[in-house]
């Protein structure tokens, strides 16, 4: 069981900084309200990131997900990009296969 417990663990830190490294690439000044939300949708993430690295929690881990899947699909609707690149990540992403 450690051993799942510390594979976990260095996937949530892999999360926790990739959050990290998407809140620096803000230009809160540049981006005015839509970064200033972004901020408060990644810090928001990355603290439920530690809690569910903390808890060992798979729910909170789906939560994260999801928000992830949908800033995602947001941007591809934004670069105009949509259809089969969506339908293959959905692909990936199912983890009941």
């Amino acid at each position: 069981m450690k051993g799942k417990e510390e594979e976990s663990n260095k996937y949530m830190m892999r999360v926790q900084d990739i959050i990290c490294e998407l809140i620096s690439s803000l230009e809160l000044e540049k981006g005015g309200e839509i970064a200033s939300n972004l901020l408060s949708l990644y810090m928001y993430m990355l603290k439920r990131s530690v809690e569910a690295n903390i808890r060992n929690d798979p729910d909170i881990v789906d939560e994260i997900s999801a928000l992830i899947s949908d800033l995602k699909d947001a941007w591809d609707e934004a670069m105009g990009i949509g259809g089969r690149a969506k339908e293959e990540r959905a692909y990936v992403l199912d983890t009941s296969v």
